[in-house]
């Protein structure tokens, strides 16, 4: 049974935006090969450590943005709204 009933993938160590509703999802199993994996959002991912590697920036980068105007965006127009399902209680 679909976790919150939503697709998921367990154990993620990369993610692809391949457009609108689809990602693609990469993990390393037994043996140090990579299962490969599409899935539809809204999605439910376990990510693995070390997906995001920090980035350091050096103190001229920080200055060079630093009277850079930041513009305020909305959410992508893919990205769903809806709330999760509510599941009923079972009568018994």
């Amino acid at each position: 049974m679909p976790l919150l009933d939503y697709p998921y993938a367990s154990v993620v160590d990369w993610i692809e935006l391949l457009g609108p509703g689809k990602l693609k999802v990469g993990r390393e199993i037994e043996g140090g090969n990579k299962e490969i994996n599409e899935i539809e959002t809204p999605c439910v991912l376990s990510i693995q450590t070390g997906i995001n590697e920090p980035r350091y920036v050096g103190m001229r980068g920080i200055r060079q943005v630093a009277s850079v105007p930041i513009p305020t965006l909305g959410p992508p127009t893919w990205v769903s709204t809806r709330p999760p399902p509510v599941k009923q209680p079972m009568e018994g």
